[in-house]
């Protein structure tokens, strides 16, 4: 585990509360500070960092536990989610994505790091092109997340130690694995990042940064993987901005009608 002598108290996440969702409004700079010091604290820490897509999924898949969504941090891994995040708090909400995340993190010398959903051909893959320090490896298929026994995981987990447990599996399957793991491993570091393995290690082309920095990185996987991620992109993550709409417009209305149900 790292062994820094800097102060280990846990820095105070500031969230938005939308629907079963706690959003962050910290910067990535704040919540890369956060995580540093839930490991040094081993205080436990879980968050998912949630695109268009995967937050729709997850706010739509029936007989997912209350908890899962109200435990699990969601950190704005896009535009969109941030953008709601604003609309419906009135703050300014920055995002914060995954694979930036697991990029800083991944690559500081000083911590540990076990990967759930690699293999250990993308372990030593990883190894090289970052210098990471992987201690331990799941790469055993997880069909059925919310049946799946955890028993041979938590004690892989246990056994390795690691700074950092890191959930790289689909939406609303990473989503219940880093939630469960949690409960089992509550003085853990738990993140769910996605697909930021596979762009760390290069196995999937992350869209060029001046195209991130305008937003467009959903339309560039799009064009590059229309066959796979056409439903993804076009159908389910605009949800986000109707949701958007109908929160900013709500917070807008609030006032005016707290003053009529005042006169009557």
């Amino acid at each position: 585990m790292s062994n820094s002598s800097k102060d280990t108290s846990p820095l105070p996440t500031a969230v938005v509360h939308w629907r079963r969702f706690n959003i962050s409004t910290n910067k990535i700079g704040d919540l890369i500070a956060s995580v540093r010091a839930a490991v040094n604290a081993r205080s436990g820490f879980v968050a998912m960092a949630h695109d268009a897509a995967s937050l729709v999924t997850s706010a739509r898949t029936p007989g997912l536990p209350y908890e899962a969504l109200t435990d699990v941090l969601s950190i704005a891994d896009g535009w969109p989610v941030a953008l709601l995040a604003s609309c419906s708090s009135g703050l300014p909400v920055k995002t914060s994505p995954g694979p930036e995340i697991f990029k800083i993190l991944i690559r500081d010398t000083t911590l540990t790091h076990f990967i759930v959903g690699g293999s250990p051909i993308t372990a030593d893959a990883l190894e090289k092109s970052s210098g990471a320090n992987i201690c331990g490896v799941y790469s055993a298929l997880i069909s059925k997340p919310l049946e799946f026994s955890l028993d041979e995981l938590v004690s892989a987990i246990d056994r390795s130690k690691p700074d950092i447990v890191w959930v790289c599996l689909g939406s609303v399957k990473q989503l219940i694995v880093a939630w469960r793991l949690s409960k089992r491993l509550p003085r853990s570091v738990i993140l769910a990042v996605g697909a930021a393995l596979d762009f760390e290690t290069g196995s999937v082309q992350r869209a060029p940064e001046c195209l991130r920095a305008l937003g467009l990185e959903a339309p560039y996987r799009l064009v590059r993987e229309p066959r796979r991620l056409w439903r993804r992109y076009l159908l389910i993550a605009p949800q986000v901005l109707y949701w958007a709409a109908v929160a900013g417009l709500k917070r807008r209305l609030a006032p005016s009608l707290a003053a009529v149900q005042e006169h009557r």
